[in-house]
């Protein structure tokens, strides 16, 4: 008979049915799926069909999100994000089985963006103190960050617009810049702030970092020396406000705050601001890393001052707005997704598989991107272990510079090559499978490429293999939004 049993005291279990005991600052917890099946001559002995529902994500306080899951020879069905969707895998599991996941902002933690920034910017005294010496003729650059989606951006900007024009701001001096990281298309993002604003404001720029007739220097970080070129319109405003989203970045710590920035740089800035990180461990959640600590010197120079940043879960809940200086605002991030991101885990567990998604669309948009939830992984595998990475890099690999190649030397930087070190480590000490839509000759035989439909036979195969002893397996969902504890 299968048996699903909870390994952490924090849980209770009703009539099959398990709920968390946990407050606002608790890790996430852990389900551990201990499913043996007795075999007689090859086959399960056990009744066909059995659905039973187990707690499968860690919604907030006191509160619990049940799934089927449905048992079938012993088989067990787990689902992964996988862009827009999902892919599934019927998991013969005849050894302990852990399962994690990022907290989830349950319905009296979330809010409602519009009306969050709206009381944030009223309590704030930094925004009141920029506006107070606010003259006629002066003008505002909003910035949008590169990290915030097109629902959130409309709610923060409906609000931040209905403050200004309170405050007597005429909205024919107010610039909004659509920031971008990466030469790329014009966005969803601007395309949608376009239609939204066209006629409601003086003007709407789409950043280009690669274009230099839109960017002026403004000299350069005291402490690295890199290069600051910024907007013109950015650079030209007498106030400049921050929007963006806070989420967890392995390289910068989090976005969101003065990293936003970046994203209305040239790419000459960017790309030196990047090249910090080569030789730097992957550091979440830290605010002290050389690349966020150049971003806060660049905002210090350019005397930008003022953050409206929306801080969310996982799935792009919003848990929070903050309308305050960028430092501030960033150490709030930090502070909240600590409560979130963070996932405790046994100190003597380690893996020899892990089961990953990267979260789904936009974290899994490109190779870029979908790599930051392999830290998750290597955190909790042991050496030689393998990682099964799920991710559809729609639009790619992105910054070339992520795989090596021996026609560019380290010292012909290139965006991308920022995560290399971590990379060429992780790949000498595990094995790491990518599902994924990808074709396989662009990752040069750096990872071992299967599409979706392939997942399951070579999930089998691996399973197979860790017959031969005892093993420990985990599936982490939303692996870039998560940092393990020990």
């Amino acid at each position: 008979m299968a048996k699903i049993g909870p390994t952490m005291s924090g849980f209770r279990s009703v009539a099959n049915q398990y709920t968390p005991i946990m407050n606002a600052t608790t890790a996430a917890p852990t389900l551990t799926l201990s499913i043996r099946c007795r075999s007689n001559a090859g086959r399960h002995e056990r009744d066909k069909n059995l659905l039973m529902a187990h707690e499968v994500a860690p919604p907030g306080e006191g509160l619990s999100a049940l799934t089927q899951r449905e048992l079938c020879d012993g088989c067990m069905r787990v689902d992964f994000l996988y862009g827009a969707n999902r892919v599934s895998l019927n998991m013969d599991i005849h050894y302990n089985t852990d399962e994690f996941w990022p907290r989830e902002a349950t319905s009296h933690l979330a809010v409602e963006p519009d009306s969050a920034t709206l009381e944030a910017l009223d309590s704030s005294s930094v925004f009141s103190t920029k506006l107070s010496s606010f003259r006629d003729g002066d003008t505002v650059a909003v910035v949008l960050g590169s990290d915030i989606n097109s629902s959130d951006a409309v709610q923060l900007l409906d609000a931040l617009l209905t403050t200004l024009r309170a405050r007597g701001v005429r909205m024919n001096s107010v610039s909004i810049v659509v920031g971008s990281r990466w030469p790329l298309p014009e966005s969803d993002l601007f395309s949608k702030v376009a239609a939204a604003y066209a006629h409601r404001v003086g003007e709407i720029v789409g950043h280009n970092p690669t274009s230099q007739d839109l960017v002026v220097e403004a000299g350069v970080t005291p402490t690295h020396g890199t290069p600051i070129l910024i907007s013109q319109t950015v650079l030209g405003a007498d106030l400049v406000v921050l929007v963006d989203r806070i989420r967890v970045d392995p390289l910068i710590g989090v976005t969101g705050g003065h990293t936003s920035v970046l994203s209305v740089s040239a790419s000459r800035t960017i790309g030196a601001n990047r090249r910090l990180a080569l030789d730097e461990p992957f550091r979440p959640l830290d605010g002290t890393t050389p690349m966020s600590v150049d971003a806060m010197e660049i905002c210090g120079t350019l005397d930008i001052d003022l953050c409206v940043n929306v801080i969310s879960d996982y799935r792009g809940s919003p848990i929070s707005v903050v309308a305050t200086s960028p430092s501030e605002a960033h150490r709030r991030g930090i502070d909240t997704l600590s409560h979130f991101a963070h996932v405790r885990i046994d100190t003597d567990v380690l893996y020899d598989l892990v089961i990953v998604d990267a979260g789904g669309s936009p974290r899994d948009s490109t190779l870029y991107q979908a790599v930051d939830a392999l830290y998750a992984a290597y955190s909790v595998t042991r050496r030689n272990s393998t990682i099964l990475l799920v991710a559809e890099c729609s639009q790619g690999i992105g910054p070339t510079g992520l795989l090596p190649s021996p026609q560019w030397p380290r010292s012909e930087f290139r965006l991308g090559m920022e995560k290399q070190s971590f990379l060429s480590r992780l790949l000498s000490e595990r094995r790491v499978i990518l599902v994924s839509s990808i074709f396989e000759q662009m990752c040069h035989g750096v990872f071992d490429c299967v599409q979706p439909g392939s997942m399951q036979d070579v999930f089998d195969g691996l399973q197979c293999q860790l017959e031969a002893g005892p093993s420990r397996v985990a599936i982490l969902h939303a692996g870039g939004d998560m940092v393990p504890l020990r």
